[in-house]
């Protein structure tokens, strides 16, 4: 059963110890279930993982284990590479921190190759509207009625806006 966190009820987080120890468990168990997620769900073996990155299975073994802690940077793009996705690591307070451990679920770990990202904005054609929480992003791609250029606006859930144009 998960425990409901909250900064303001809970006398742990007053403790720098306990945040610390929350911030590292966290990391190390969504690192190792985000890679397990997506390696299956492209139907791979650890092995064939490893194959892609130039490493052995024992390597992902190791990273897909909620218990090992000492990922490397340099690794982690080499497997966010092999799964053709992003990697983003930022820094957030702890309210927020607490907010996404809260609602994970893992459907919202699965992250689409780029060729399949880009097949699915494309078969959505004018409006494609993605957006996990109101505190998180949420981006609009729709045609422009010029032939040649998409626009893409990104917003934040506090209101504030990026946009962009891409040529065809």
């Amino acid at each position: 059963m998960q425990e409901n966190l909250s900064l303001k009820k809970s006398k742990k987080f007053s403790h720098k110890g306990y945040r610390d120890a929350f911030v590292r468990r966290n990391l190390i168990s969504s690192l190792a279930h985000q890679i397990r997620i997506n390696r299956k769900s492209r139907g791979w073996s650890q092995k064939q993982l490893a194959d892609k990155i130039g490493s052995k299975q024992s390597v992902i073994s190791r990273y897909e284990d909620t218990a090992y802690g000492k990922h490397s940077l340099a690794t982690l793009l080499e497997i966010a590479n092999a799964l053709d996705v992003g990697l983003e690591v930022k820094f957030t307070s702890f309210s927020r921190l607490i907010g996404s451990v809260q609602s994970w679920e893992p459907k919202l770990a699965v992250a689409e190759p780029y060729d399949i990202e880009v097949a699915s904005i494309k078969d959505n054609s004018k409006k494609r509207v993605t957006s996990l929480r109101s505190s998180e992003y949420s981006s609009h791609i729709y045609s422009a009625d010029a032939k040649d250029v998409e626009y893409y606006k990104i917003s934040r859930g506090d209101g504030s806006n990026v946009s962009y144009a891409n040529v065809r």
